[in-house]
């Protein structure tokens, strides 16, 4: 619309009509401004109506910004002071308020269509913005202080969550007000006032005659354990000198604040707590374990220390599963603690007890060279290294990988680098079996034996192979390990290579020497152990190797035999390809394709028949061909296929 229009100009439209055009204007005040602007007439009609739409609104933004004049006018045109308003109020409430039935129950802001919006009364807005003198007079007008939001938090709530000071003095004068009044999360507002630090309003809250300051809310913690947690120095300094305050008061768990303090605090309100007279210092949860022991469980060095220096703290305390406190400290790596306890707490205890082993040992196998350096310093390491708990200790250091550790304790002598554990392992095969050639490196640099066996009668290069360790295996063969040693079985490094199947073992092996056709107790050969896995790879180096392809096992089957006997298609036409003896006979007399047949291993029996040499025909000692084999054992496609070759 442009300019002003007349009375005459606008016809003869009704104000039903007028007030239709205007609901259905979608974005409100502007719209209905620049309408009510356009004539006097249409003025007069849209006035009371902007007002009917929007006097919610206009309560929202006075209460919220401090608007006492306006808040009265509001309430003196009929709006309940105490009606929960809807912050989020949309144009589709606008509407609705604006129906052809204004009774209805979707026009109201109680009503079940703003059930989802958040909704809170005049005086819950101006507490919330922390207005203490539009506070005041809201409740002079009849506000109701304790209605809550529709999140559950009433006006005293609300000025704790924010921190403000005034408005909660002023609404402590009310003398209806719910004091202990909780939210959706079970906290009052001492509870609030107490997580969030709010020294002042904890001290105010706490000079009320019927305060429960002891509340547990719905995560189980009262107002000290929360201040405690949190780290609010003052305000636990309030609880604890308020004799309305269970300073022994657990949480759901039975832990009390001191086990808090002990866990989670700074050190200065550790001194509160240990300094309290009335708090129980040794207090135990549903587990038995005490507040020292707590401090432990946590790590946590700062405070452990200075329990330490409290009378009071029952410091035999024992930890869960009866550790005791120097193997805690020593398998955490808190230097500081295992130094306290060494040095000053408890200077003659034995560093060979321990539970679950000796501190040495936990240290060494998790890592913590600062404990080591404690033990150092303190000329107690030869003493922790007695009865063989330095040795066992430089074997957990090897099978976690700790390098760092094995050096340190090589360094200072008090170990057996040689040392057989009670599984049977040196350091170097612990070392080893894990993988760790950082460890190995080590090791051999301070002279470890590459030669000794374990009690499975395996070297270290044994286990080597079977964990299958390029460098190890290289450190190892470099630093004058025998190429062939033998187990219980007569196995070489190089059968444990080819029966895992790696091939650059095997190149490492056979460049320093292996002997390639050592026999097992089994009679195989490494070519026998290839053919019967299906290894192509190692398969090729040890015939390019010159590997003996004709020797017999124990079974008197060449490699190539076996390779037929377990169905190895592949395998046999390489070792056809690469020239071996296909006219092989076991003791029996029977040739490749009589195994191959004899098993149902048709792909295998393919792979034969395409080598001139074989005769389809021959016979074994029993008197049986091939066809036969297979027609016997009733592999009817081997059968069917060596009648169909039979015939052609």
């Amino acid at each position: 619309m442009e300019g002003r229009t007349s009375k005459a100009n606008m016809g003869i439209l009704a104000p039903e009509l007028v007030l239709s055009i205007v609901v259905f204007i979608q974005h409100s005040s502007p719209a209905l401004a620049a309408l009510a602007l356009t004539c006097r007439y249409l003025n007069k009609i849209t006035n009371p109506m902007l007002y009917t739409i929007f006097r919610y609104k206009a309560l929202i933004w006075a209460s919220s910004n401090d608007r006492l004049p306006i808040i009265k006018t509001i309430i003196k045109e009929g709006v309940d002071i105490n009606i929960l308003l809807d912050v989020n109020d949309s144009m589709q409430h606008i509407r609705a308020r604006l129906s052809p039935h204004p009774q209805s129950e979707n026009t109201s802001p109680t009503s079940p269509e703003f059930s989802q919006a958040y909704r809170l009364t005049s005086l819950a807005l101006s507490a919330r913005a922390g207005h203490a003198e539009c506070c005041k007079a809201l409740m002079d007008l009849g506000a109701d202080v304790n209605i809550a939001t529709s999140s559950g938090e009433t006006p005293l709530l609300l000025a704790s969550m924010n921190g403000f000071f005034p408005t909660i003095q002023t609404l402590l004068k009310n003398k209806d007000i719910e004091i202990n009044a909780t939210d959706a999360h079970g906290s009052t507002a001492v509870s609030i006032a107490a997580r969030k630090g709010y020294e002042d309003i904890v001290r105010i809250l706490l000079l009320q005659d019927n305060i429960d300051a002891n509340s547990r809310d719905n995560s189980r913690n009262t107002p000290l354990l929360w201040a405690i947690t949190e780290g609010h120095y003052f305000v636990v300094r309030e609880l604890l000198a308020s004799d309305k305050v269970d300073v022994n008061r657990e949480d759901g768990s039975g832990r009390s604040p001191m086990a808090y303090a002990a866990r989670y605090a700074s050190s200065s309100i550790l001194q509160l707590l240990v300094t309290s007279s009335r708090l129980d210092q040794n207090a135990r949860d549903r587990t038995g374990s005490a507040p020292f022991a707590q401090a432990f469980l946590r790590c946590n060095e700062s405070n452990i220390i200075q329990m330490f220096s409290c009378p009071k703290i029952d410091h035999a305390a024992r930890l869960p599963n009866f550790w005791t406190l120097p193997c805690w400290a020593s398998v955490h790596g808190t230097a500081n603690v295992f130094r306290y306890l060494v040095k000053v707490h408890q200077p003659s205890e034995s560093l060979l007890a321990g539970c679950p082993a000796p501190p040495l040992i936990l240290a060494a196998g998790s890592g913590h060279l600062p404990i080591i350096d404690v033990l150092t310093e303190t000329g107690r390491l030869e003493e922790a290294c007695t009865n063989g708990a330095g040795s066992m200790a430089l074997v957990q250091a090897c099978t976690n990988g700790k390098a760092d550790v094995v050096r340190l304790l090589l360094e200072h002598g008090h170990v057996d680098i040689n040392f057989l554990c009670n599984d049977g392992h040196t350091p170097l095969i612990s070392a080893v079996q894990f993988c760790q050639p950082s460890v190995v490196r080590v090791l051999l640099e301070f002279g470890a034996d590459v030669s000794i066996y374990s009690k499975m009668g395996r070297t270290a290069l044994h286990e080597a192979m079977l964990e299958d360790c390029d460098d190890i295996s290289r450190l190892l063969l470099e630093n004058g390990a025998y190429h062939s040693p033998l187990t219980p079985k007569k196995e070489t490094p190089l059968h444990l290579a080819v029966s895992m199947g790696n091939r650059e073992p095997i190149k490492l092996l056979l460049k320093a020497g292996a002997d390639i056709n050592a026999r097992n107790a089994n009679g195989d050969t490494p070519l026998h152990l290839a053919c019967h896995r299906h290894y192509l790879g190692p398969v090729t180096d040890l015939i390019q190797h010159q590997a003996d392809s004709k020797l017999t096992n124990n079974e008197g089957k060449t490699p190539f035999l076996v390779a037929c006997e377990k169905g190895r298609p592949k395998v046999v036409e390489l070792l056809l390809k690469m020239g071996v003896d296909a006219c092989a006979l076991t003791p029996l007399g029977e040739t490749g394709l009589h195994l191959a047949a004899n098993n149902g291993h048709l792909s295998t029996v393919k792979s034969l028949r395409s080598c001139e040499k074989i005769d389809i025909h021959q016979k074994n000692k029993a008197g049986h061909t091939a066809l036969s084999c297979a027609a016997l054992k009733r592999h009817t496609e081997v059968f069917d296929y060596l009648m169909e070759q039979d015939r052609a």
